[in-house]
């Protein structure tokens, strides 16, 4: 997982997650690293997007721009964000 943010209706991009619950209209999306795809952007529901924590290695079920389930590997050291596969 390199990052992950929320976007307002008006397309504020809001990383501070003290300021979520104070956007109620806000779209949760990550960006993640994968070999032989690259970097690319996922939308995902709230209770997804606490799952999905920068730096991790882990699984996701993805259907079309949608993580449906993110698990991060456990015991394993997280991975410097941005790192290239």
């Amino acid at each position: 997982i390199i990052a992950r943010y929320g976007i307002d209706s008006n397309g504020n991009y809001v990383s501070n997650e003290t300021q979520f619950d104070s956007h109620h209209d806000l779209r949760f999306f990550v960006r993640m690293t994968s070999p032989g795809e690259g970097s690319l952007e996922y939308e995902c529901s709230k209770s997804v997007f606490y799952d999905c924590a920068e730096g991790t290695v882990g699984d996701a079920e993805i259907q079309g721009q949608w993580i449906r389930r993110y698990s991060a590997y456990q015991h394993m050291p997280e991975t410097p964000v941005g790192i290239s596969f």
